[in-house]
């Protein structure tokens, strides 16, 4: 948590409507420094948000939204910044195709999945990442559903890309199931049967996903900016990405 001049600063952004939105900025990096605030903001669906929410993310300086839902999902429950391009340019990224969503229903465990997700969605990872390097002036916010899986793998590329360590972003990963606990609380009581199970199961391995899918990416494909440029990423892209992220 970084100072600010009335005190520390905090990462969670309580915008009404939205339980899981913090700002990637104020985390230490390998080289001494600390990750910009402003820059990016992971986030829940922003489905819910009220009038109040919306403005909230306004003054915060966001002008990028990049939604990584599928389009079943914008379909039943569209952006709601997705109609207003004069006041933030929404981008429809989803990161999983429908193949990868096949594959991944059968998938045993959390971290399995995200692996699979890092091996299949790897150009899509990389159009993402090209959204992020080509968003005009101010803050980027990018969400899935819950802010938990989709978003949570982006987010731990995005901080390992600006040299943050293994231990710092499975802790920011971690943090989303205390945010959401009380709609996890929600969700058990209509899920039964296997799905009911898979969910509890992935809970059951906290941060163990995305750590795994650090040591795997690492292992097979070698640096973030490595296994970025291998699925098509343009290397100035992936450099301004770095640079946007630690300002």
């Amino acid at each position: 948590m970084a100072e600010s001049a009335t005190g520390p600063r905090s990462r969670h952004l309580d915008w009404d409507g939205c339980l899981n939105l913090r700002d990637l900025g104020g985390l230490p990096t390998e080289a001494g420094g600390l990750t910009s605030y402003g820059a990016f903001v992971r986030g829940d669906t922003l489905c819910g948000l009220t009038d109040s929410g919306r403005g909230a993310l306004l003054g915060y300086g966001i002008r990028t939204v990049i939604d990584l839902r599928s389009m079943q999902e914008i379909t039943a429950e569209p952006n709601p910044f997705a109609a207003l391009p004069d006041v933030v340019s929404y981008i429809h990224r989803p990161l999983n195709d429908p193949a990868t969503e096949a594959r991944l229903s059968v998938t045993g465990t959390a971290a399995e999945r995200y692996r699979t997700m890092v091996d299949s969605a790897g150009p899509r990872i990389a159009a993402i990442f090209a959204s992020f390097a080509t968003a005009p002036a101010g803050g980027i916010l990018f969400h899935c559903f819950a802010g938990r899986d989709r978003t949570g793998i982006v987010a731990a590329l995005l901080l390992r890309l600006a040299g943050v360590d293994h231990d710092t972003i499975v802790d920011d990963y971690e943090v989303t199931d205390s945010r959401l606990r009380a709609r996890y609380d929600q969700w058990l009581t209509k899920l039964e049967g296997t799905p009911r199970e898979r969910f509890l199961s992935s809970l059951e391995e906290r941060g163990h996903p995305v750590r795994r899918m650090l040591t795997h990416l690492e292992e097979c494909y070698g640096t973030v900016a490595e296994y970025l440029e291998r699925q098509g990423a343009d290397r100035v892209d992936v450099v301004r990405v770095r640079a946007r992220m630690l300002g």
